[in-house]
């Protein structure tokens, strides 16, 4: 397995700015195939003039090439779950600002192209769209207006933001969606974050409408949905805790061609109401513990384990009792994932296809000079078997050698 990123920016007194970066992946061969199982080498590119923050525009090119065989028919290129094609993304955009600061009005426009060929599948969108905004110091807007050739013609959005105090931050959303097929989405959206006590932090959210899963097939209806999540925290500069109970709408997920040997068809999602728990630890400077849990307190939907959770532990010196310059740094961290059983969906016979438990262990351990990093990592060190989703099973005990460095002329 290997990995390239490169990325080179400049930016000139007049306001030029030029960037180039590509970023090479090759997972290399795996049992039973034969040449690359997956590589791709995405290059981006950018030009523009930006004289102030007042004004300017931007071009950026991102072209990919991927490939990858297929996982269900070992080594066969035909098969639905093996991709090789190429996709070209553009985006122009131009902006105007009242002032240097981003305070005041603004106008932003921009044009865009996604073309894709491969796998038998030729096809191109091209999008127009223009926003408004405006900032002060507590509060802010945006409209937004999207015109999309294809799956999406008109995509209108609505943003506002206000913060009174330090103590209480309000924001709206509301979306208008006009999709091929005479379907339609819309759906308003707000929350609110109010902070009563010291280190106390209270927040909710709630979106309520009509949305449309997936605008390109054409028989993909609109469902109705009303969603909300309320937490309530403690954030001080040791200690970060937070709970929070959400509930989602019952919701008719999609199931996807690509792994229909393995999964099929996936059912309707009831209405579910989830716990989740997330928290952080900071004892010393140089000790930090995080993690993160959730859990539905009702049936899962198929598709997601009844429990998951992730945790970090992390050690760093900065050796500033011999190098009080910083230039040195030494981290080292273990990570850990469990996903409960779950069913992910039924395969093309109708039988029950089941998720069974997993339990993932990640070290990693990395030494900095200034801006020049060198890394190693262990993924996957219990030697779990089965990934996610059958037939594409986490690689055991994979180990990665790296180094990073950047600098400035």
């Amino acid at each position: 397995m290997a990995r390239l990123q490169l990325e080179l920016d400049a930016r000139g007194r007049s306001g030029v700015i030029f960037g180039l970066g590509v970023d090479y992946f090759n997972s290399g061969v795996t049992a039973g195939q034969s040449g690359d199982f997956f590589r791709n080498a995405p290059v981006w590119l950018q030009l523009g003039w930006t004289p102030t923050a007042r004004r300017g525009v931007v071009l950026q090119l991102m072209r990919s090439s991927p490939r990858r065989l297929s996982t269900t028919s070992i080594g066969d290129t035909t098969a639905a779950d093996a991709l090789d094609g190429s996709r070209a993304d553009w985006l122009l955009r131009g902006y105007l600002r009242k002032r240097d600061d981003g305070m005041g009005t603004g106008l932003d426009v921009f044009a865009g192209l996604s073309s894709w060929d491969g796998n038998g599948v030729s096809q191109s969108s091209a999008r127009l769209g223009a926003s408004a905004s405006w900032r002060a110091p507590t509060a802010s807007a945006s409209v937004t207006a999207i015109y999309q050739s294809l799956w999406t013609p008109l995509d209108l959005r609505a943003r506002l933001g206000w913060t009174p105090s330090t103590l209480l931050t309000v924001h709206g959303e509301g979306v208008l969606q006009l999709h091929e097929g005479g379907r339609s989405a819309e759906w308003v959206g707000g929350g609110a974050s109010f902070s009563p006590l010291r280190h106390v932090q209270l927040q909710g959210t709630v979106r309520a409408g009509q949305v449309v899963a997936l605008p390109s097939v054409e028989t993909d209806e609109a469902q109705s949905v009303v969603d909300a999540e309320a937490t309530v925290g403690w954030e001080s500069r040791a200690v970060g805790a937070h709970i929070g109970v959400a509930r989602t709408d019952g919701f008719r997920p999609p199931a996807y061609g690509t792994f229909s040997p393995i999964v099929s068809t996936i059912a309707a999602a009831p209405a579910t109401t989830w716990f989740t728990a997330r928290g952080r630890i900071v004892p010393f400077n140089w000790l930090a513990v995080d993690g993160w849990y959730e859990t539905p307190l009702s049936d899962a939907p198929e598709g997601l384990p009844v429990d998951h959770m992730l945790g970090t532990a992390s050690i760093r010196s900065k050796f500033l009792r011999r190098f009080q310059s910083s230039a040195f740094d030494l981290k080292a961290s273990v990570g850990f994932e469990r996903w409960g059983v779950g069913v992910l969906g039924t395969d093309g016979s109708g039988t029950v296809v089941n998720q069974v438990p997993q339990n993932y262990i990640r070290f990693r351990i990395q030494f900095a000079i200034e801006s020049f990093t060198i890394y190693i990592e262990r993924s996957n060190t219990l030697g779990q078997l089965t990934g996610y989703v059958p037939g594409l099973p986490i690689p055991q005990a994979a180990q990665t050698f790296g180094v990073r460095w950047g600098f400035t002329n």
